[in-house]
């Protein structure tokens, strides 16, 4: 494995699906981190970082986002984590569905990946901030989003209906 501070550094650019980004990279390439991967379609059971799913977020590539939750090792039905003989035992990959990867998404207006986000994943959310981002952002289509699902008494002086609490999801 080439260490992040070694000048040699391999960054050759691979296809997509592939599941490292370079947070530092702003033009979306890809680049390949780890100079033992041969990009065959396989590799070693790992953890896919929060750092990974934010800068995939960030940069609108939701086909790395899908990829991501494609090997993921689904949930657990008691919620809990994925553990590491999991892992280890090549059953898929750990993802971790970070709280701030719709407000990274929210930060640069990609809709369609906090859509899939919020339908795909199961990971708390911080969503006050992504709501905070989409008014700071003037960006209607979120705010109507977030207007259709948490609907309140306060944010629409029309409604009659009681059964909405402030914050509650709409089903």
């Amino acid at each position: 494995m080439v260490s992040p501070d070694d000048g040699d550094e391999d960054n050759t650019e691979i296809p997509v699906p592939a599941f490292i980004v370079d947070p530092d990279v702003q033009d979306g390439t890809l680049v390949r981190e780890e100079a033992g991967w041969g990009g065959g379609g396989h590799f070693a059971s790992c953890i896919i970082s929060v750092d990974a799913v934010r800068s995939a977020s960030a940069l609108r590539r939701l086909d790395i986002l899908k990829f991501f939750k494609k090997v993921e090792i689904p949930p657990r039905r008691d919620g809990g984590k994925v553990t590491r003989d999991e892992i280890y035992s090549d059953f898929g990959h750990g993802v971790r569905w970070g709280r701030r990867d719709m407000v990274q998404a929210a930060s640069n207006k990609h809709q369609e990946v906090i859509w899939w986000l919020y339908r795909n994943t199961r990971a708390p959310r911080a969503m006050k901030s992504v709501l905070m981002v989409a008014v700071y952002n003037g960006d209607i289509v979120l705010l109507e989003w977030f207007r259709a699902k948490y609907r309140t008494q306060g944010l629409d002086p029309d409604s009659e209906d009681e059964d909405y609490e402030v914050g509650e999801e709409k089903l």
